[in-house]
C-alpha cells in the first residue's frame, strides 16, 4: 500500500508542480541556480559558505545577486507552502498513515523533498 501511494504521487508531482509554479515565481538564477538552491536548503547538500559568492563577482554585481538570493528566499517559502499542503491533503484524501503522526511526518516530507527533487529532472 505504501508502495503505491508513493508511485499515485510521483505520477502526480507534475500537476501539482504546475499549480504551484504559476502561484510562485522562480528568480532567473543569473548567480544562482535552482539545483544549487534546493542542494542547500532541501536535499542538506549544501555549500556551507552560501552566498559567498555574490562577493566573487564585480563589486557592481553584489546587490544584484543578493537581491537574487532574497528572491530565492522567497520561492521557497512559497513553494514549501504549497507542496506541504499538498502532500497533506493527498495523505489525509487517501487515510493515509491515520493514527501515526511520526509516520505522517515522515511521509509529509518524503513528499515535499519528491517534489523539488523532480523540479530537477
Amino acid at each position: 500500500m505504501k508502495l503505491l501511494s508513493i508511485i499515485t504521487i510521483l505520477f502526480s508531482l507534475n500537476v501539482v508542480q504546475a499549480n504551484i509554479s504559476e502561484k510562485c515565481n522562480p528568480p532567473a538564477g543569473e548567480f544562482t541556480s535552482l539545483e544549487t538552491v534546493l542542494n542547500q536548503f532541501v536535499l542538506n547538500n549544501g555549500n556551507p559558505n552560501w552566498g559567498d559568492w555574490c562577493f566573487e563577482g564585480e563589486a557592481s554585481q553584489v546587490t544584484p545577486c543578493y537581491n537574487e538570493l532574497d528572491q530565492w528566499d522567497s520561492w521557497l517559502n512559497c513553494t514549501i507552502v504549497g507542496y506541504t499542503k499538498h502532500c497533506e491533503d493527498w495523505a489525509d484524501k487517501e487515510g493515509f498513515l491515520d493514527g501515526n503522526p511520526l509516520e505522517y511526518g515522515k511521509f509529509i516530507r518524503s513528499c515535499v523533498v519528491a517534489n523539488y527533487k523532480a523540479l530537477l529532472k
